[in-house]
């Protein structure tokens, strides 16, 4: 049997998602493989998990994809490596956060600090931006959790969000945390 494992790029950006594919020989449709994924945290892969399982297509491909957390802390390049099938796969994550990134606080791209040309350029345009503030009950690890779904949300479907105050009169929405009380199965 000869197997060949590929990735759409080997080298990419956190805050992107890569898909590996598994060029098998022979193998029937719908017989499942598992993948794992080494060389960094669980905290780095988007949905937390560092293995997986996916089953052969009709053209016999083993195709899966997972993104890499854009975490927003300086901590230089690294390589993970994929393993599915026998076969493995070194992929480079190049570090583009630092802890003073301007993505902290925007989410869309833009060269302007002044919210007022966002506004203009963004909203009224009907390019699709979402205004999105914190409540204070949000506290900063679950804030840089959500930050990581808008990033992930945006990667997916339009449209783009922006992160402003909670007091910005263009905040179209704000995420807050809601504290159960009692029995939660009650």
């Amino acid at each position: 049997m000869t197997f060949s494992l590929t990735a759409e790029q080997t080298s990419f950006n956190e805050g992107n998602r890569v898909t590996c594919s598994l060029q098998t020989d022979n193998i029937a449709e719908g017989t499942e493989y598992e993948y794992t994924i080494s060389g960094c945290e669980a905290e780095d892969i988007v949905d937390g998990l560092l293995t997986g399982k996916a089953t052969v297509n009709s053209e016999g491909k083993v195709e899966f994809g997972f993104g890499i957390v854009r975490d927003f802390n300086t901590e230089g390049d690294q390589n993970i490596k994929v393993s599915i099938g026998g076969q493995e796969l070194t992929l480079k994550i190049n570090d583009t956060s630092t802890n003073s990134s301007g993505d902290i606080y925007s989410l869309i791209p833009h060269k302007s600090d002044n919210i007022d040309n966002i506004e203009r350029q963004w909203l009224y345009s009907n390019n699709g931006v979402i205004y999105v503030s914190f409540d204070d009950s949000v506290n900063d690890t679950k804030r840089e959790w959500w930050k990581e779904v808008l990033i992930e949300t945006e990667n997916i479907i339009e449209p783009e969000f922006a992160i402003v105050d909670k007091d910005h009169p263009l905040s179209q929405m704000y995420i807050s945390e809601v504290v159960r009380s009692g029995n939660p199965s009650g």
